[in-house]
């Protein structure tokens, strides 16, 4: 046998496994553009504010949005805390925390899933005033957009069914 018919033959395995595993339902939980949870098309709430909007879009890009799907509500919350002080009592140094809670109901208010997620986070504040805060904002959006990301991920999965 040549090289190139062990490589062909290598390659109907793999497309026929694959094909199999498609087949039972399997999809990569941390690809990208997974589409539908098992719960079905999800319509994503409009935004608030900047933490809002990151978080709902990061969740539009991992599991898509739907009108007339099922509805998942969010509440971020963020926690600053002055994590490094000088001698002069002046905060150099924010740990954020970040937190999300979530809920995904059918379209007749059924809860399909809930639950928290956290992260942390941390920016300097050796800077200026509008340093800071510049600093704050972007911190924010990027752990709006982690918990997404974990939130997506326990939707994906399935893992956040309500009663389970």
């Amino acid at each position: 046998m040549s090289c190139s018919e062990a490589g062909i033959g290598r390659r109907a395995a793999l497309a026929l496994l694959l094909g199999a595993l498609a087949g039972c339902g399997f999809r990569p939980v941390h690809g990208r553009n997974e589409g539908p949870t098992p719960f079905g098309p999800v319509a994503l709430r409009e935004a608030d504010g900047p933490e809002d909007f990151a978080f709902r879009e990061r969740m539009r890009r991992r599991v898509g949005h739907e009108p007339g799907g099922a509805r998942l509500d969010f509440v971020l919350r963020f926690d600053p805390q002055g994590v490094a002080v000088t001698r002069q009592a002046d905060i150099t140094r924010y740990r954020l925390r970040g937190e999300a809670d979530f809920r995904l109901t059918d379209p007749a208010g059924a809860v399909l899933a809930e639950g928290s997620v956290a992260a942390t986070g941390g920016y300097d504040a050796g800077a200026g005033s509008f340093a800071v805060r510049a600093a704050e904002r972007r911190e924010r959006e990027r752990l709006s957009e982690e918990l997404a990301e974990l939130v997506a991920v326990r939707l994906l999965s399935g893992a956040s069914r309500a009663g389970s």
